[in-house]
């Protein structure tokens, strides 16, 4: 599902474009600027900030830009009146670590967690969308609302991430578990109940992690023995049947999508992934 577009103002104009990370590129081509003009961010109470195609930024909606006539140029990265506050896992950035300017790189962002190791990632925590990853020589033009949180990347920290899920996990469902096989890694939750509207009423879940989880979001489930809905119907998204684990399982076609129903780095789990697949079966269809 496309995500919905939001508002945000060029020149005085209110233009629609698609919410999270954004290239300057892509923002200077919605401007459709001629000449020497500059596309600039509009900082309330201090200096614009010239957009360069290599720059990015987190839209939410409701940005303003404005467009200079590059007469003088403006400096690339000024100096700010005031430094601009955000968030970085989850605290406020104390006012000794704010930057002087309003362009930085995610390395630059990254060395504000102590903690920080070889091969850790760094995360922009999009509310009500999904997150983004943001590359170590990606510049970012800061905004007050942003919030950002470092995670393990690949498969540094993965066994103890994956055991510390799989035990919440198992604190819900007792005897969830985890299976290997061809080189994929199962998550079989026995003795998932169903709401009324289905049949049978109890299956075993299946979802399969992907290469880079938790970073990467698992994809569709899967149920055995087979469902169909009260009437005998075969539910929605429903009709493929593959072999997995030596079994053959019903495929649902239940994807992530923006706002509500997101997979947010560092906040879903196997356990958020299990609800999310419940959520399908609160669609008698």
């Amino acid at each position: 599902m496309p995500a919905s577009k939001v508002e945000i103002i060029i020149d005085r104009k209110e233009r629609s474009i698609i919410p999270g990370l954004v290239e300057g590129r892509d923002l200077i081509n919605l401007a459709a600027l001629s000449g020497t003009d500059q596309l600039l961010f509009e900082i309330s109470g201090d200096i614009d900030v010239p957009v360069l195609p290599e720059d990015a930024i987190l839209i939410r909606g409701g940005e303003k830009f404005s467009i200079g006539d590059g007469a003088p140029q403006v400096e690339d990265n000024p100096c700010l009146r005031h430094p601009i506050h955000f968030h970085f896992n989850n605290h406020p950035v104390t006012k000794d670590r704010l930057f002087p300017v309003a362009k930085v790189t995610g390395a630059q962002l990254k060395q504000l967690d102590p903690n920080l190791q070889s091969g850790d990632a760094l995360i922009a925590d999009l509310e009500g969308l999904a997150d983004e990853s943001i590359r170590d020589d990606q510049r970012i033009i800061l905004q007050r609302a942003d919030r950002f949180i470092t995670v393990p990347c690949g498969n540094v920290g993965f066994d103890d991430i994956l055991e510390q899920q799989l035990n919440a996990l198992q604190a819900e469902f007792p005897t969830a578990r985890l299976e290997q096989a061809g080189g994929s890694c199962y998550v079989v939750v026995p003795d998932f109940l169903l709401p009324e509207g289905f049949t049978p009423n109890r299956v075993s879940l299946l979802f399969i992690l992907p290469n880079g989880f938790p970073m990467a979001a698992p994809d569709m489930f899967w149920v055995e023995p087979c469902v169909s809905l009260a009437d005998g119907r075969e539910p929605e998204g429903a009709s493929q049947h593959e072999q997995h684990l030596g079994q053959t399982w019903q495929r649902f076609s239940w994807h992530y999508t923006h706002g509500q129903a997101a997979w947010r780095i560092g906040h879903s789990s196997l356990t958020t992934h299990v609800q999310f697949c419940r959520t399908r079966f609160t669609q008698v269809k």
